[in-house]
């Protein structure tokens, strides 16, 4: 079948959905920006379920979700099952993104969408050592018949060609171990961090991340488990209608990190791997 299995990538060993709060809420990742993003990812834990779809509404209008074949088109895809070993989705990704300058990926449901994230970080590994990247959005659309398992997302995702990644054993094309070059879309005064809680509602952090945008700013955003990522995809999709109106478009990458929890209480110390997600501005088609 083509496919790659020979990548070795962090995607194992995921840990609860927890950043150390007794709510699940996100603690401050530092750097810039982040007060404001910190506040409104408390206030998706903390409102009532009414007051933050109050807040979801001042966002944007509420519109029909696009069906599947409106976003997707003609572009080669690869439907993405939770229950499919994740390397192997990113061999299939891989191999179509080598021979095409864009494809799609859908998945249903929290983990389907999760395993999409890793799949793309571990791609992103498969093919540095070839100069090739990646940048995708991400589009909310109606489920088809017949699934009623979780919201339904389609994928987007283009061939950027990059400097090859060069240097030790695992820098050859094809070995699949090789880490993406390290890659920033705005200088760090114009970067902000937030950290995804599985918890709470992602209208607030979607208006975080929209807000960041238009200020033309970086957002960084850390996730740790399923419900995580799926949520800060959630959020990304909200966002990226939010924007729309002001003729922006929003981008993102994955990418795996490894972080240590800290403080005193139970999970202290402990090393989990998150998937950390840059989304940026440019201008609209």
């Amino acid at each position: 079948s083509g496919l790659d299995f020979g990548a070795e990538a962090s995607a194992e060993g995921w840990g609860n959905d927890e950043w150390g709060g007794a709510d699940g809420a996100g603690a401050g990742a530092g750097g810039p920006g982040t007060g404001t993003s910190d506040l409104l990812e408390l206030l998706s834990a903390a409102l009532p379920a009414d007051q933050q779809q109050q807040m979801i509404g001042q966002q944007a209008p509420s519109q029909p979700l696009p069906s599947l074949n409106d976003v997707v088109g003609s572009l080669k895809s690869v439907k993405v099952s939770a229950k499919t070993n994740v390397k192997s989705i990113a061999g299939a990704l891989s191999n179509i993104l080598r021979s095409s300058d864009t494809l799609a990926a859908t998945a249903v449901g929290p983990e389907g969408v999760n395993h999409v994230m890793k799949a793309l970080s571990i791609t992103r590994c498969y093919v540095a050592a070839e100069g090739i990247d990646l940048t995708a959005t991400v589009t909310e659309v109606e489920p088809e018949m017949g699934i009623n398992t979780g919201r339904c997302y389609a994928f987007t995702i283009g061939k950027i060609i990059v400097p090859p990644k060069e240097g030790g054993p695992l820098c050859t094309a094809g070995v699949g171990r090789t880490e993406p070059q390290p890659r920033y879309m705005r200088p760090p005064e114009l970067q902000a961090e937030l950290r995804v809680s599985g918890n709470g509602m992602a209208g607030p952090v979607a208006g975080a991340v929209a807000k960041a945008l238009r200020e033309d700013k970086e957002v960084i955003i850390t996730s740790v488990g399923p419900a995580s990522v799926a949520k800060s995809v959630e959020a990304l999709a909200l966002a990226r209608n939010y924007v729309r109106a002001n003729g922006i478009e929003l981008c993102f990458f994955p990418g795996f990190e490894t972080i240590i929890f800290q403080g005193t209480g139970p999970g202290a110390g402990e090393q989990r791997s998150s998937v950390r997600i840059h989304a940026w501005p440019e201008p609209a088609a």
